[in-house]
């Protein structure tokens, strides 16, 4: 409804608009609705590919979250393809180190690494050079290389044993940094301490958008501590699009509002295990 409302006044080719199609997909996966969220992000990636062009970096960020939203469904083979045309794309255009092509390249790293791509050892040697690259360009406490260094341990520990010691070593050091910088309650050292935890205990790692108990608590009282008529894509359209003359809150307020959504949306992704190139901005 956001999305049509935006393209009936401002034409679908409106930056606003494809960024609200974007936003929309993005709250969809954020929720758990992951094929609904594949379809729409289909659709952002045809509408910005035909208005911005398929390089432009608008553009590489919807298809990054495409690729990561089939991985998360399980659909590998599909993930590759659209992730590895993403990544060579945004290494062209935006650089190396660019964030689009470090997302990308992370998110085509755990695809490779799937059930039945049979490219895993691939997919662990990518995960690598996206640690070191995210270290060097964020340093090693940004959340984005905290994220990284825990995939790669959780890659590492649902392969061979062999690979357990140097899993589990990963998986410390992040879960030190993670709380260091992010703090206890925050979803990401969360997550690093439940493949810590399946580590030690040779127990079966939960897989990409499953939750421990205790986050499923967590964000169980996050949910119900939402009031029952909130709604995400009135929101979006009132904080992001609305300008004030319209009803739109003020800019101070609007300021206020996006930081707000956006660490609640981002803190949501992480939850999940997701690597979130563009959020409501």
């Amino acid at each position: 409804k956001a999305s049509a409302g935006f393209e009936l006044r401002l034409g679908p080719d409106h930056p606003n608009t494809l960024k609200c199609l974007h936003n929309v997909a993005m709250l969809t996966a954020a929720a758990g609705s992951l094929q609904e969220a594949a379809g729409v992000y289909e659709g952002a990636l045809a509408a910005r590919s035909r208005a911005l062009g398929p390089e432009h970096p608008d553009t590489l960020k919807t298809s990054c979250n495409l690729g990561l939203t089939w991985h998360q469904l399980g659909e590998h083979a599909k993930a590759v393809e659209v992730l590895s045309a993403t990544e060579e794309s945004a290494r062209r255009v935006l650089g190396p180190s660019s964030p689009v092509r470090l997302a990308s390249a992370h998110n085509l790293a755990l695809s490779l690494a799937g059930e039945g791509v049979g490219r895993r050892r691939e997919g662990i040697e990518m995960l690598r050079a996206v640690w070191q690259s995210r270290r060097e360009a964020l340093g090693p406490t940004h959340r984005d290389t905290l994220q990284t260094c825990c995939d790669l341990g959780r890659t590492l520990a649902g392969g061979e044993a062999a690979h357990r010691t140097e899993a589990r070593a990963l998986l410390v050091t992040a879960l030190e940094e993670a709380k260091g910088a992010l703090g206890a309650a925050h979803a990401l050292p969360r997550r690093v301490e439940a493949a810590l935890r399946a580590v030690e205990g040779q127990a079966a790692l939960p897989g990409a958008g499953e939750l421990d108990e205790a986050e499923a608590e967590h964000w169980a009282a996050v949910q119900a501590d939402r009031r029952p008529d909130d709604g995400l894509t009135a929101l979006l359209m009132h904080v992001f699009v609305a300008p004030e003359r319209l009803g739109g809150p003020p800019q101070g307020l609007r300021r206020d509002l996006r930081r707000r959504l956006l660490s609640a949306v981002l803190d949501a992704a992480w939850a999940a295990g997701a690597t979130a190139v563009e959020a409501l901005e």
